[in-house]
């Protein structure tokens, strides 16, 4: 498996916790329910570790082409 794109910044623990749950597939509605915050604010915290992804693919695409080993080329 390649290795993963480095980060701009780390994610904080939330994030990478919301990364993992974007990576599986869950909706920002079904992580919010799960983590018990609003849909609203799973969104910036999906835009906020996007942001920290190289590339200008849309937020959950990036997340999840990262997460699964993308490179920059593949990143946008």
């Amino acid at each position: 498996m390649p290795e993963r794109v480095r980060l701009h910044r780390p994610f904080t623990a939330r994030e990478e916790h919301v990364v993992n749950l974007v990576a599986a597939g869950l909706t920002c509605t079904a992580i919010a329910e799960q983590l018990g915050i609003s849909a609203y604010t799973v969104q910036g915290y999906v835009r906020q570790a996007a942001s920290k992804i190289p590339g200008s693919l849309p937020s959950r695409t990036r997340i999840v082409i990262w997460w699964r080993g993308g490179t920059l080329e593949t990143l946008g």
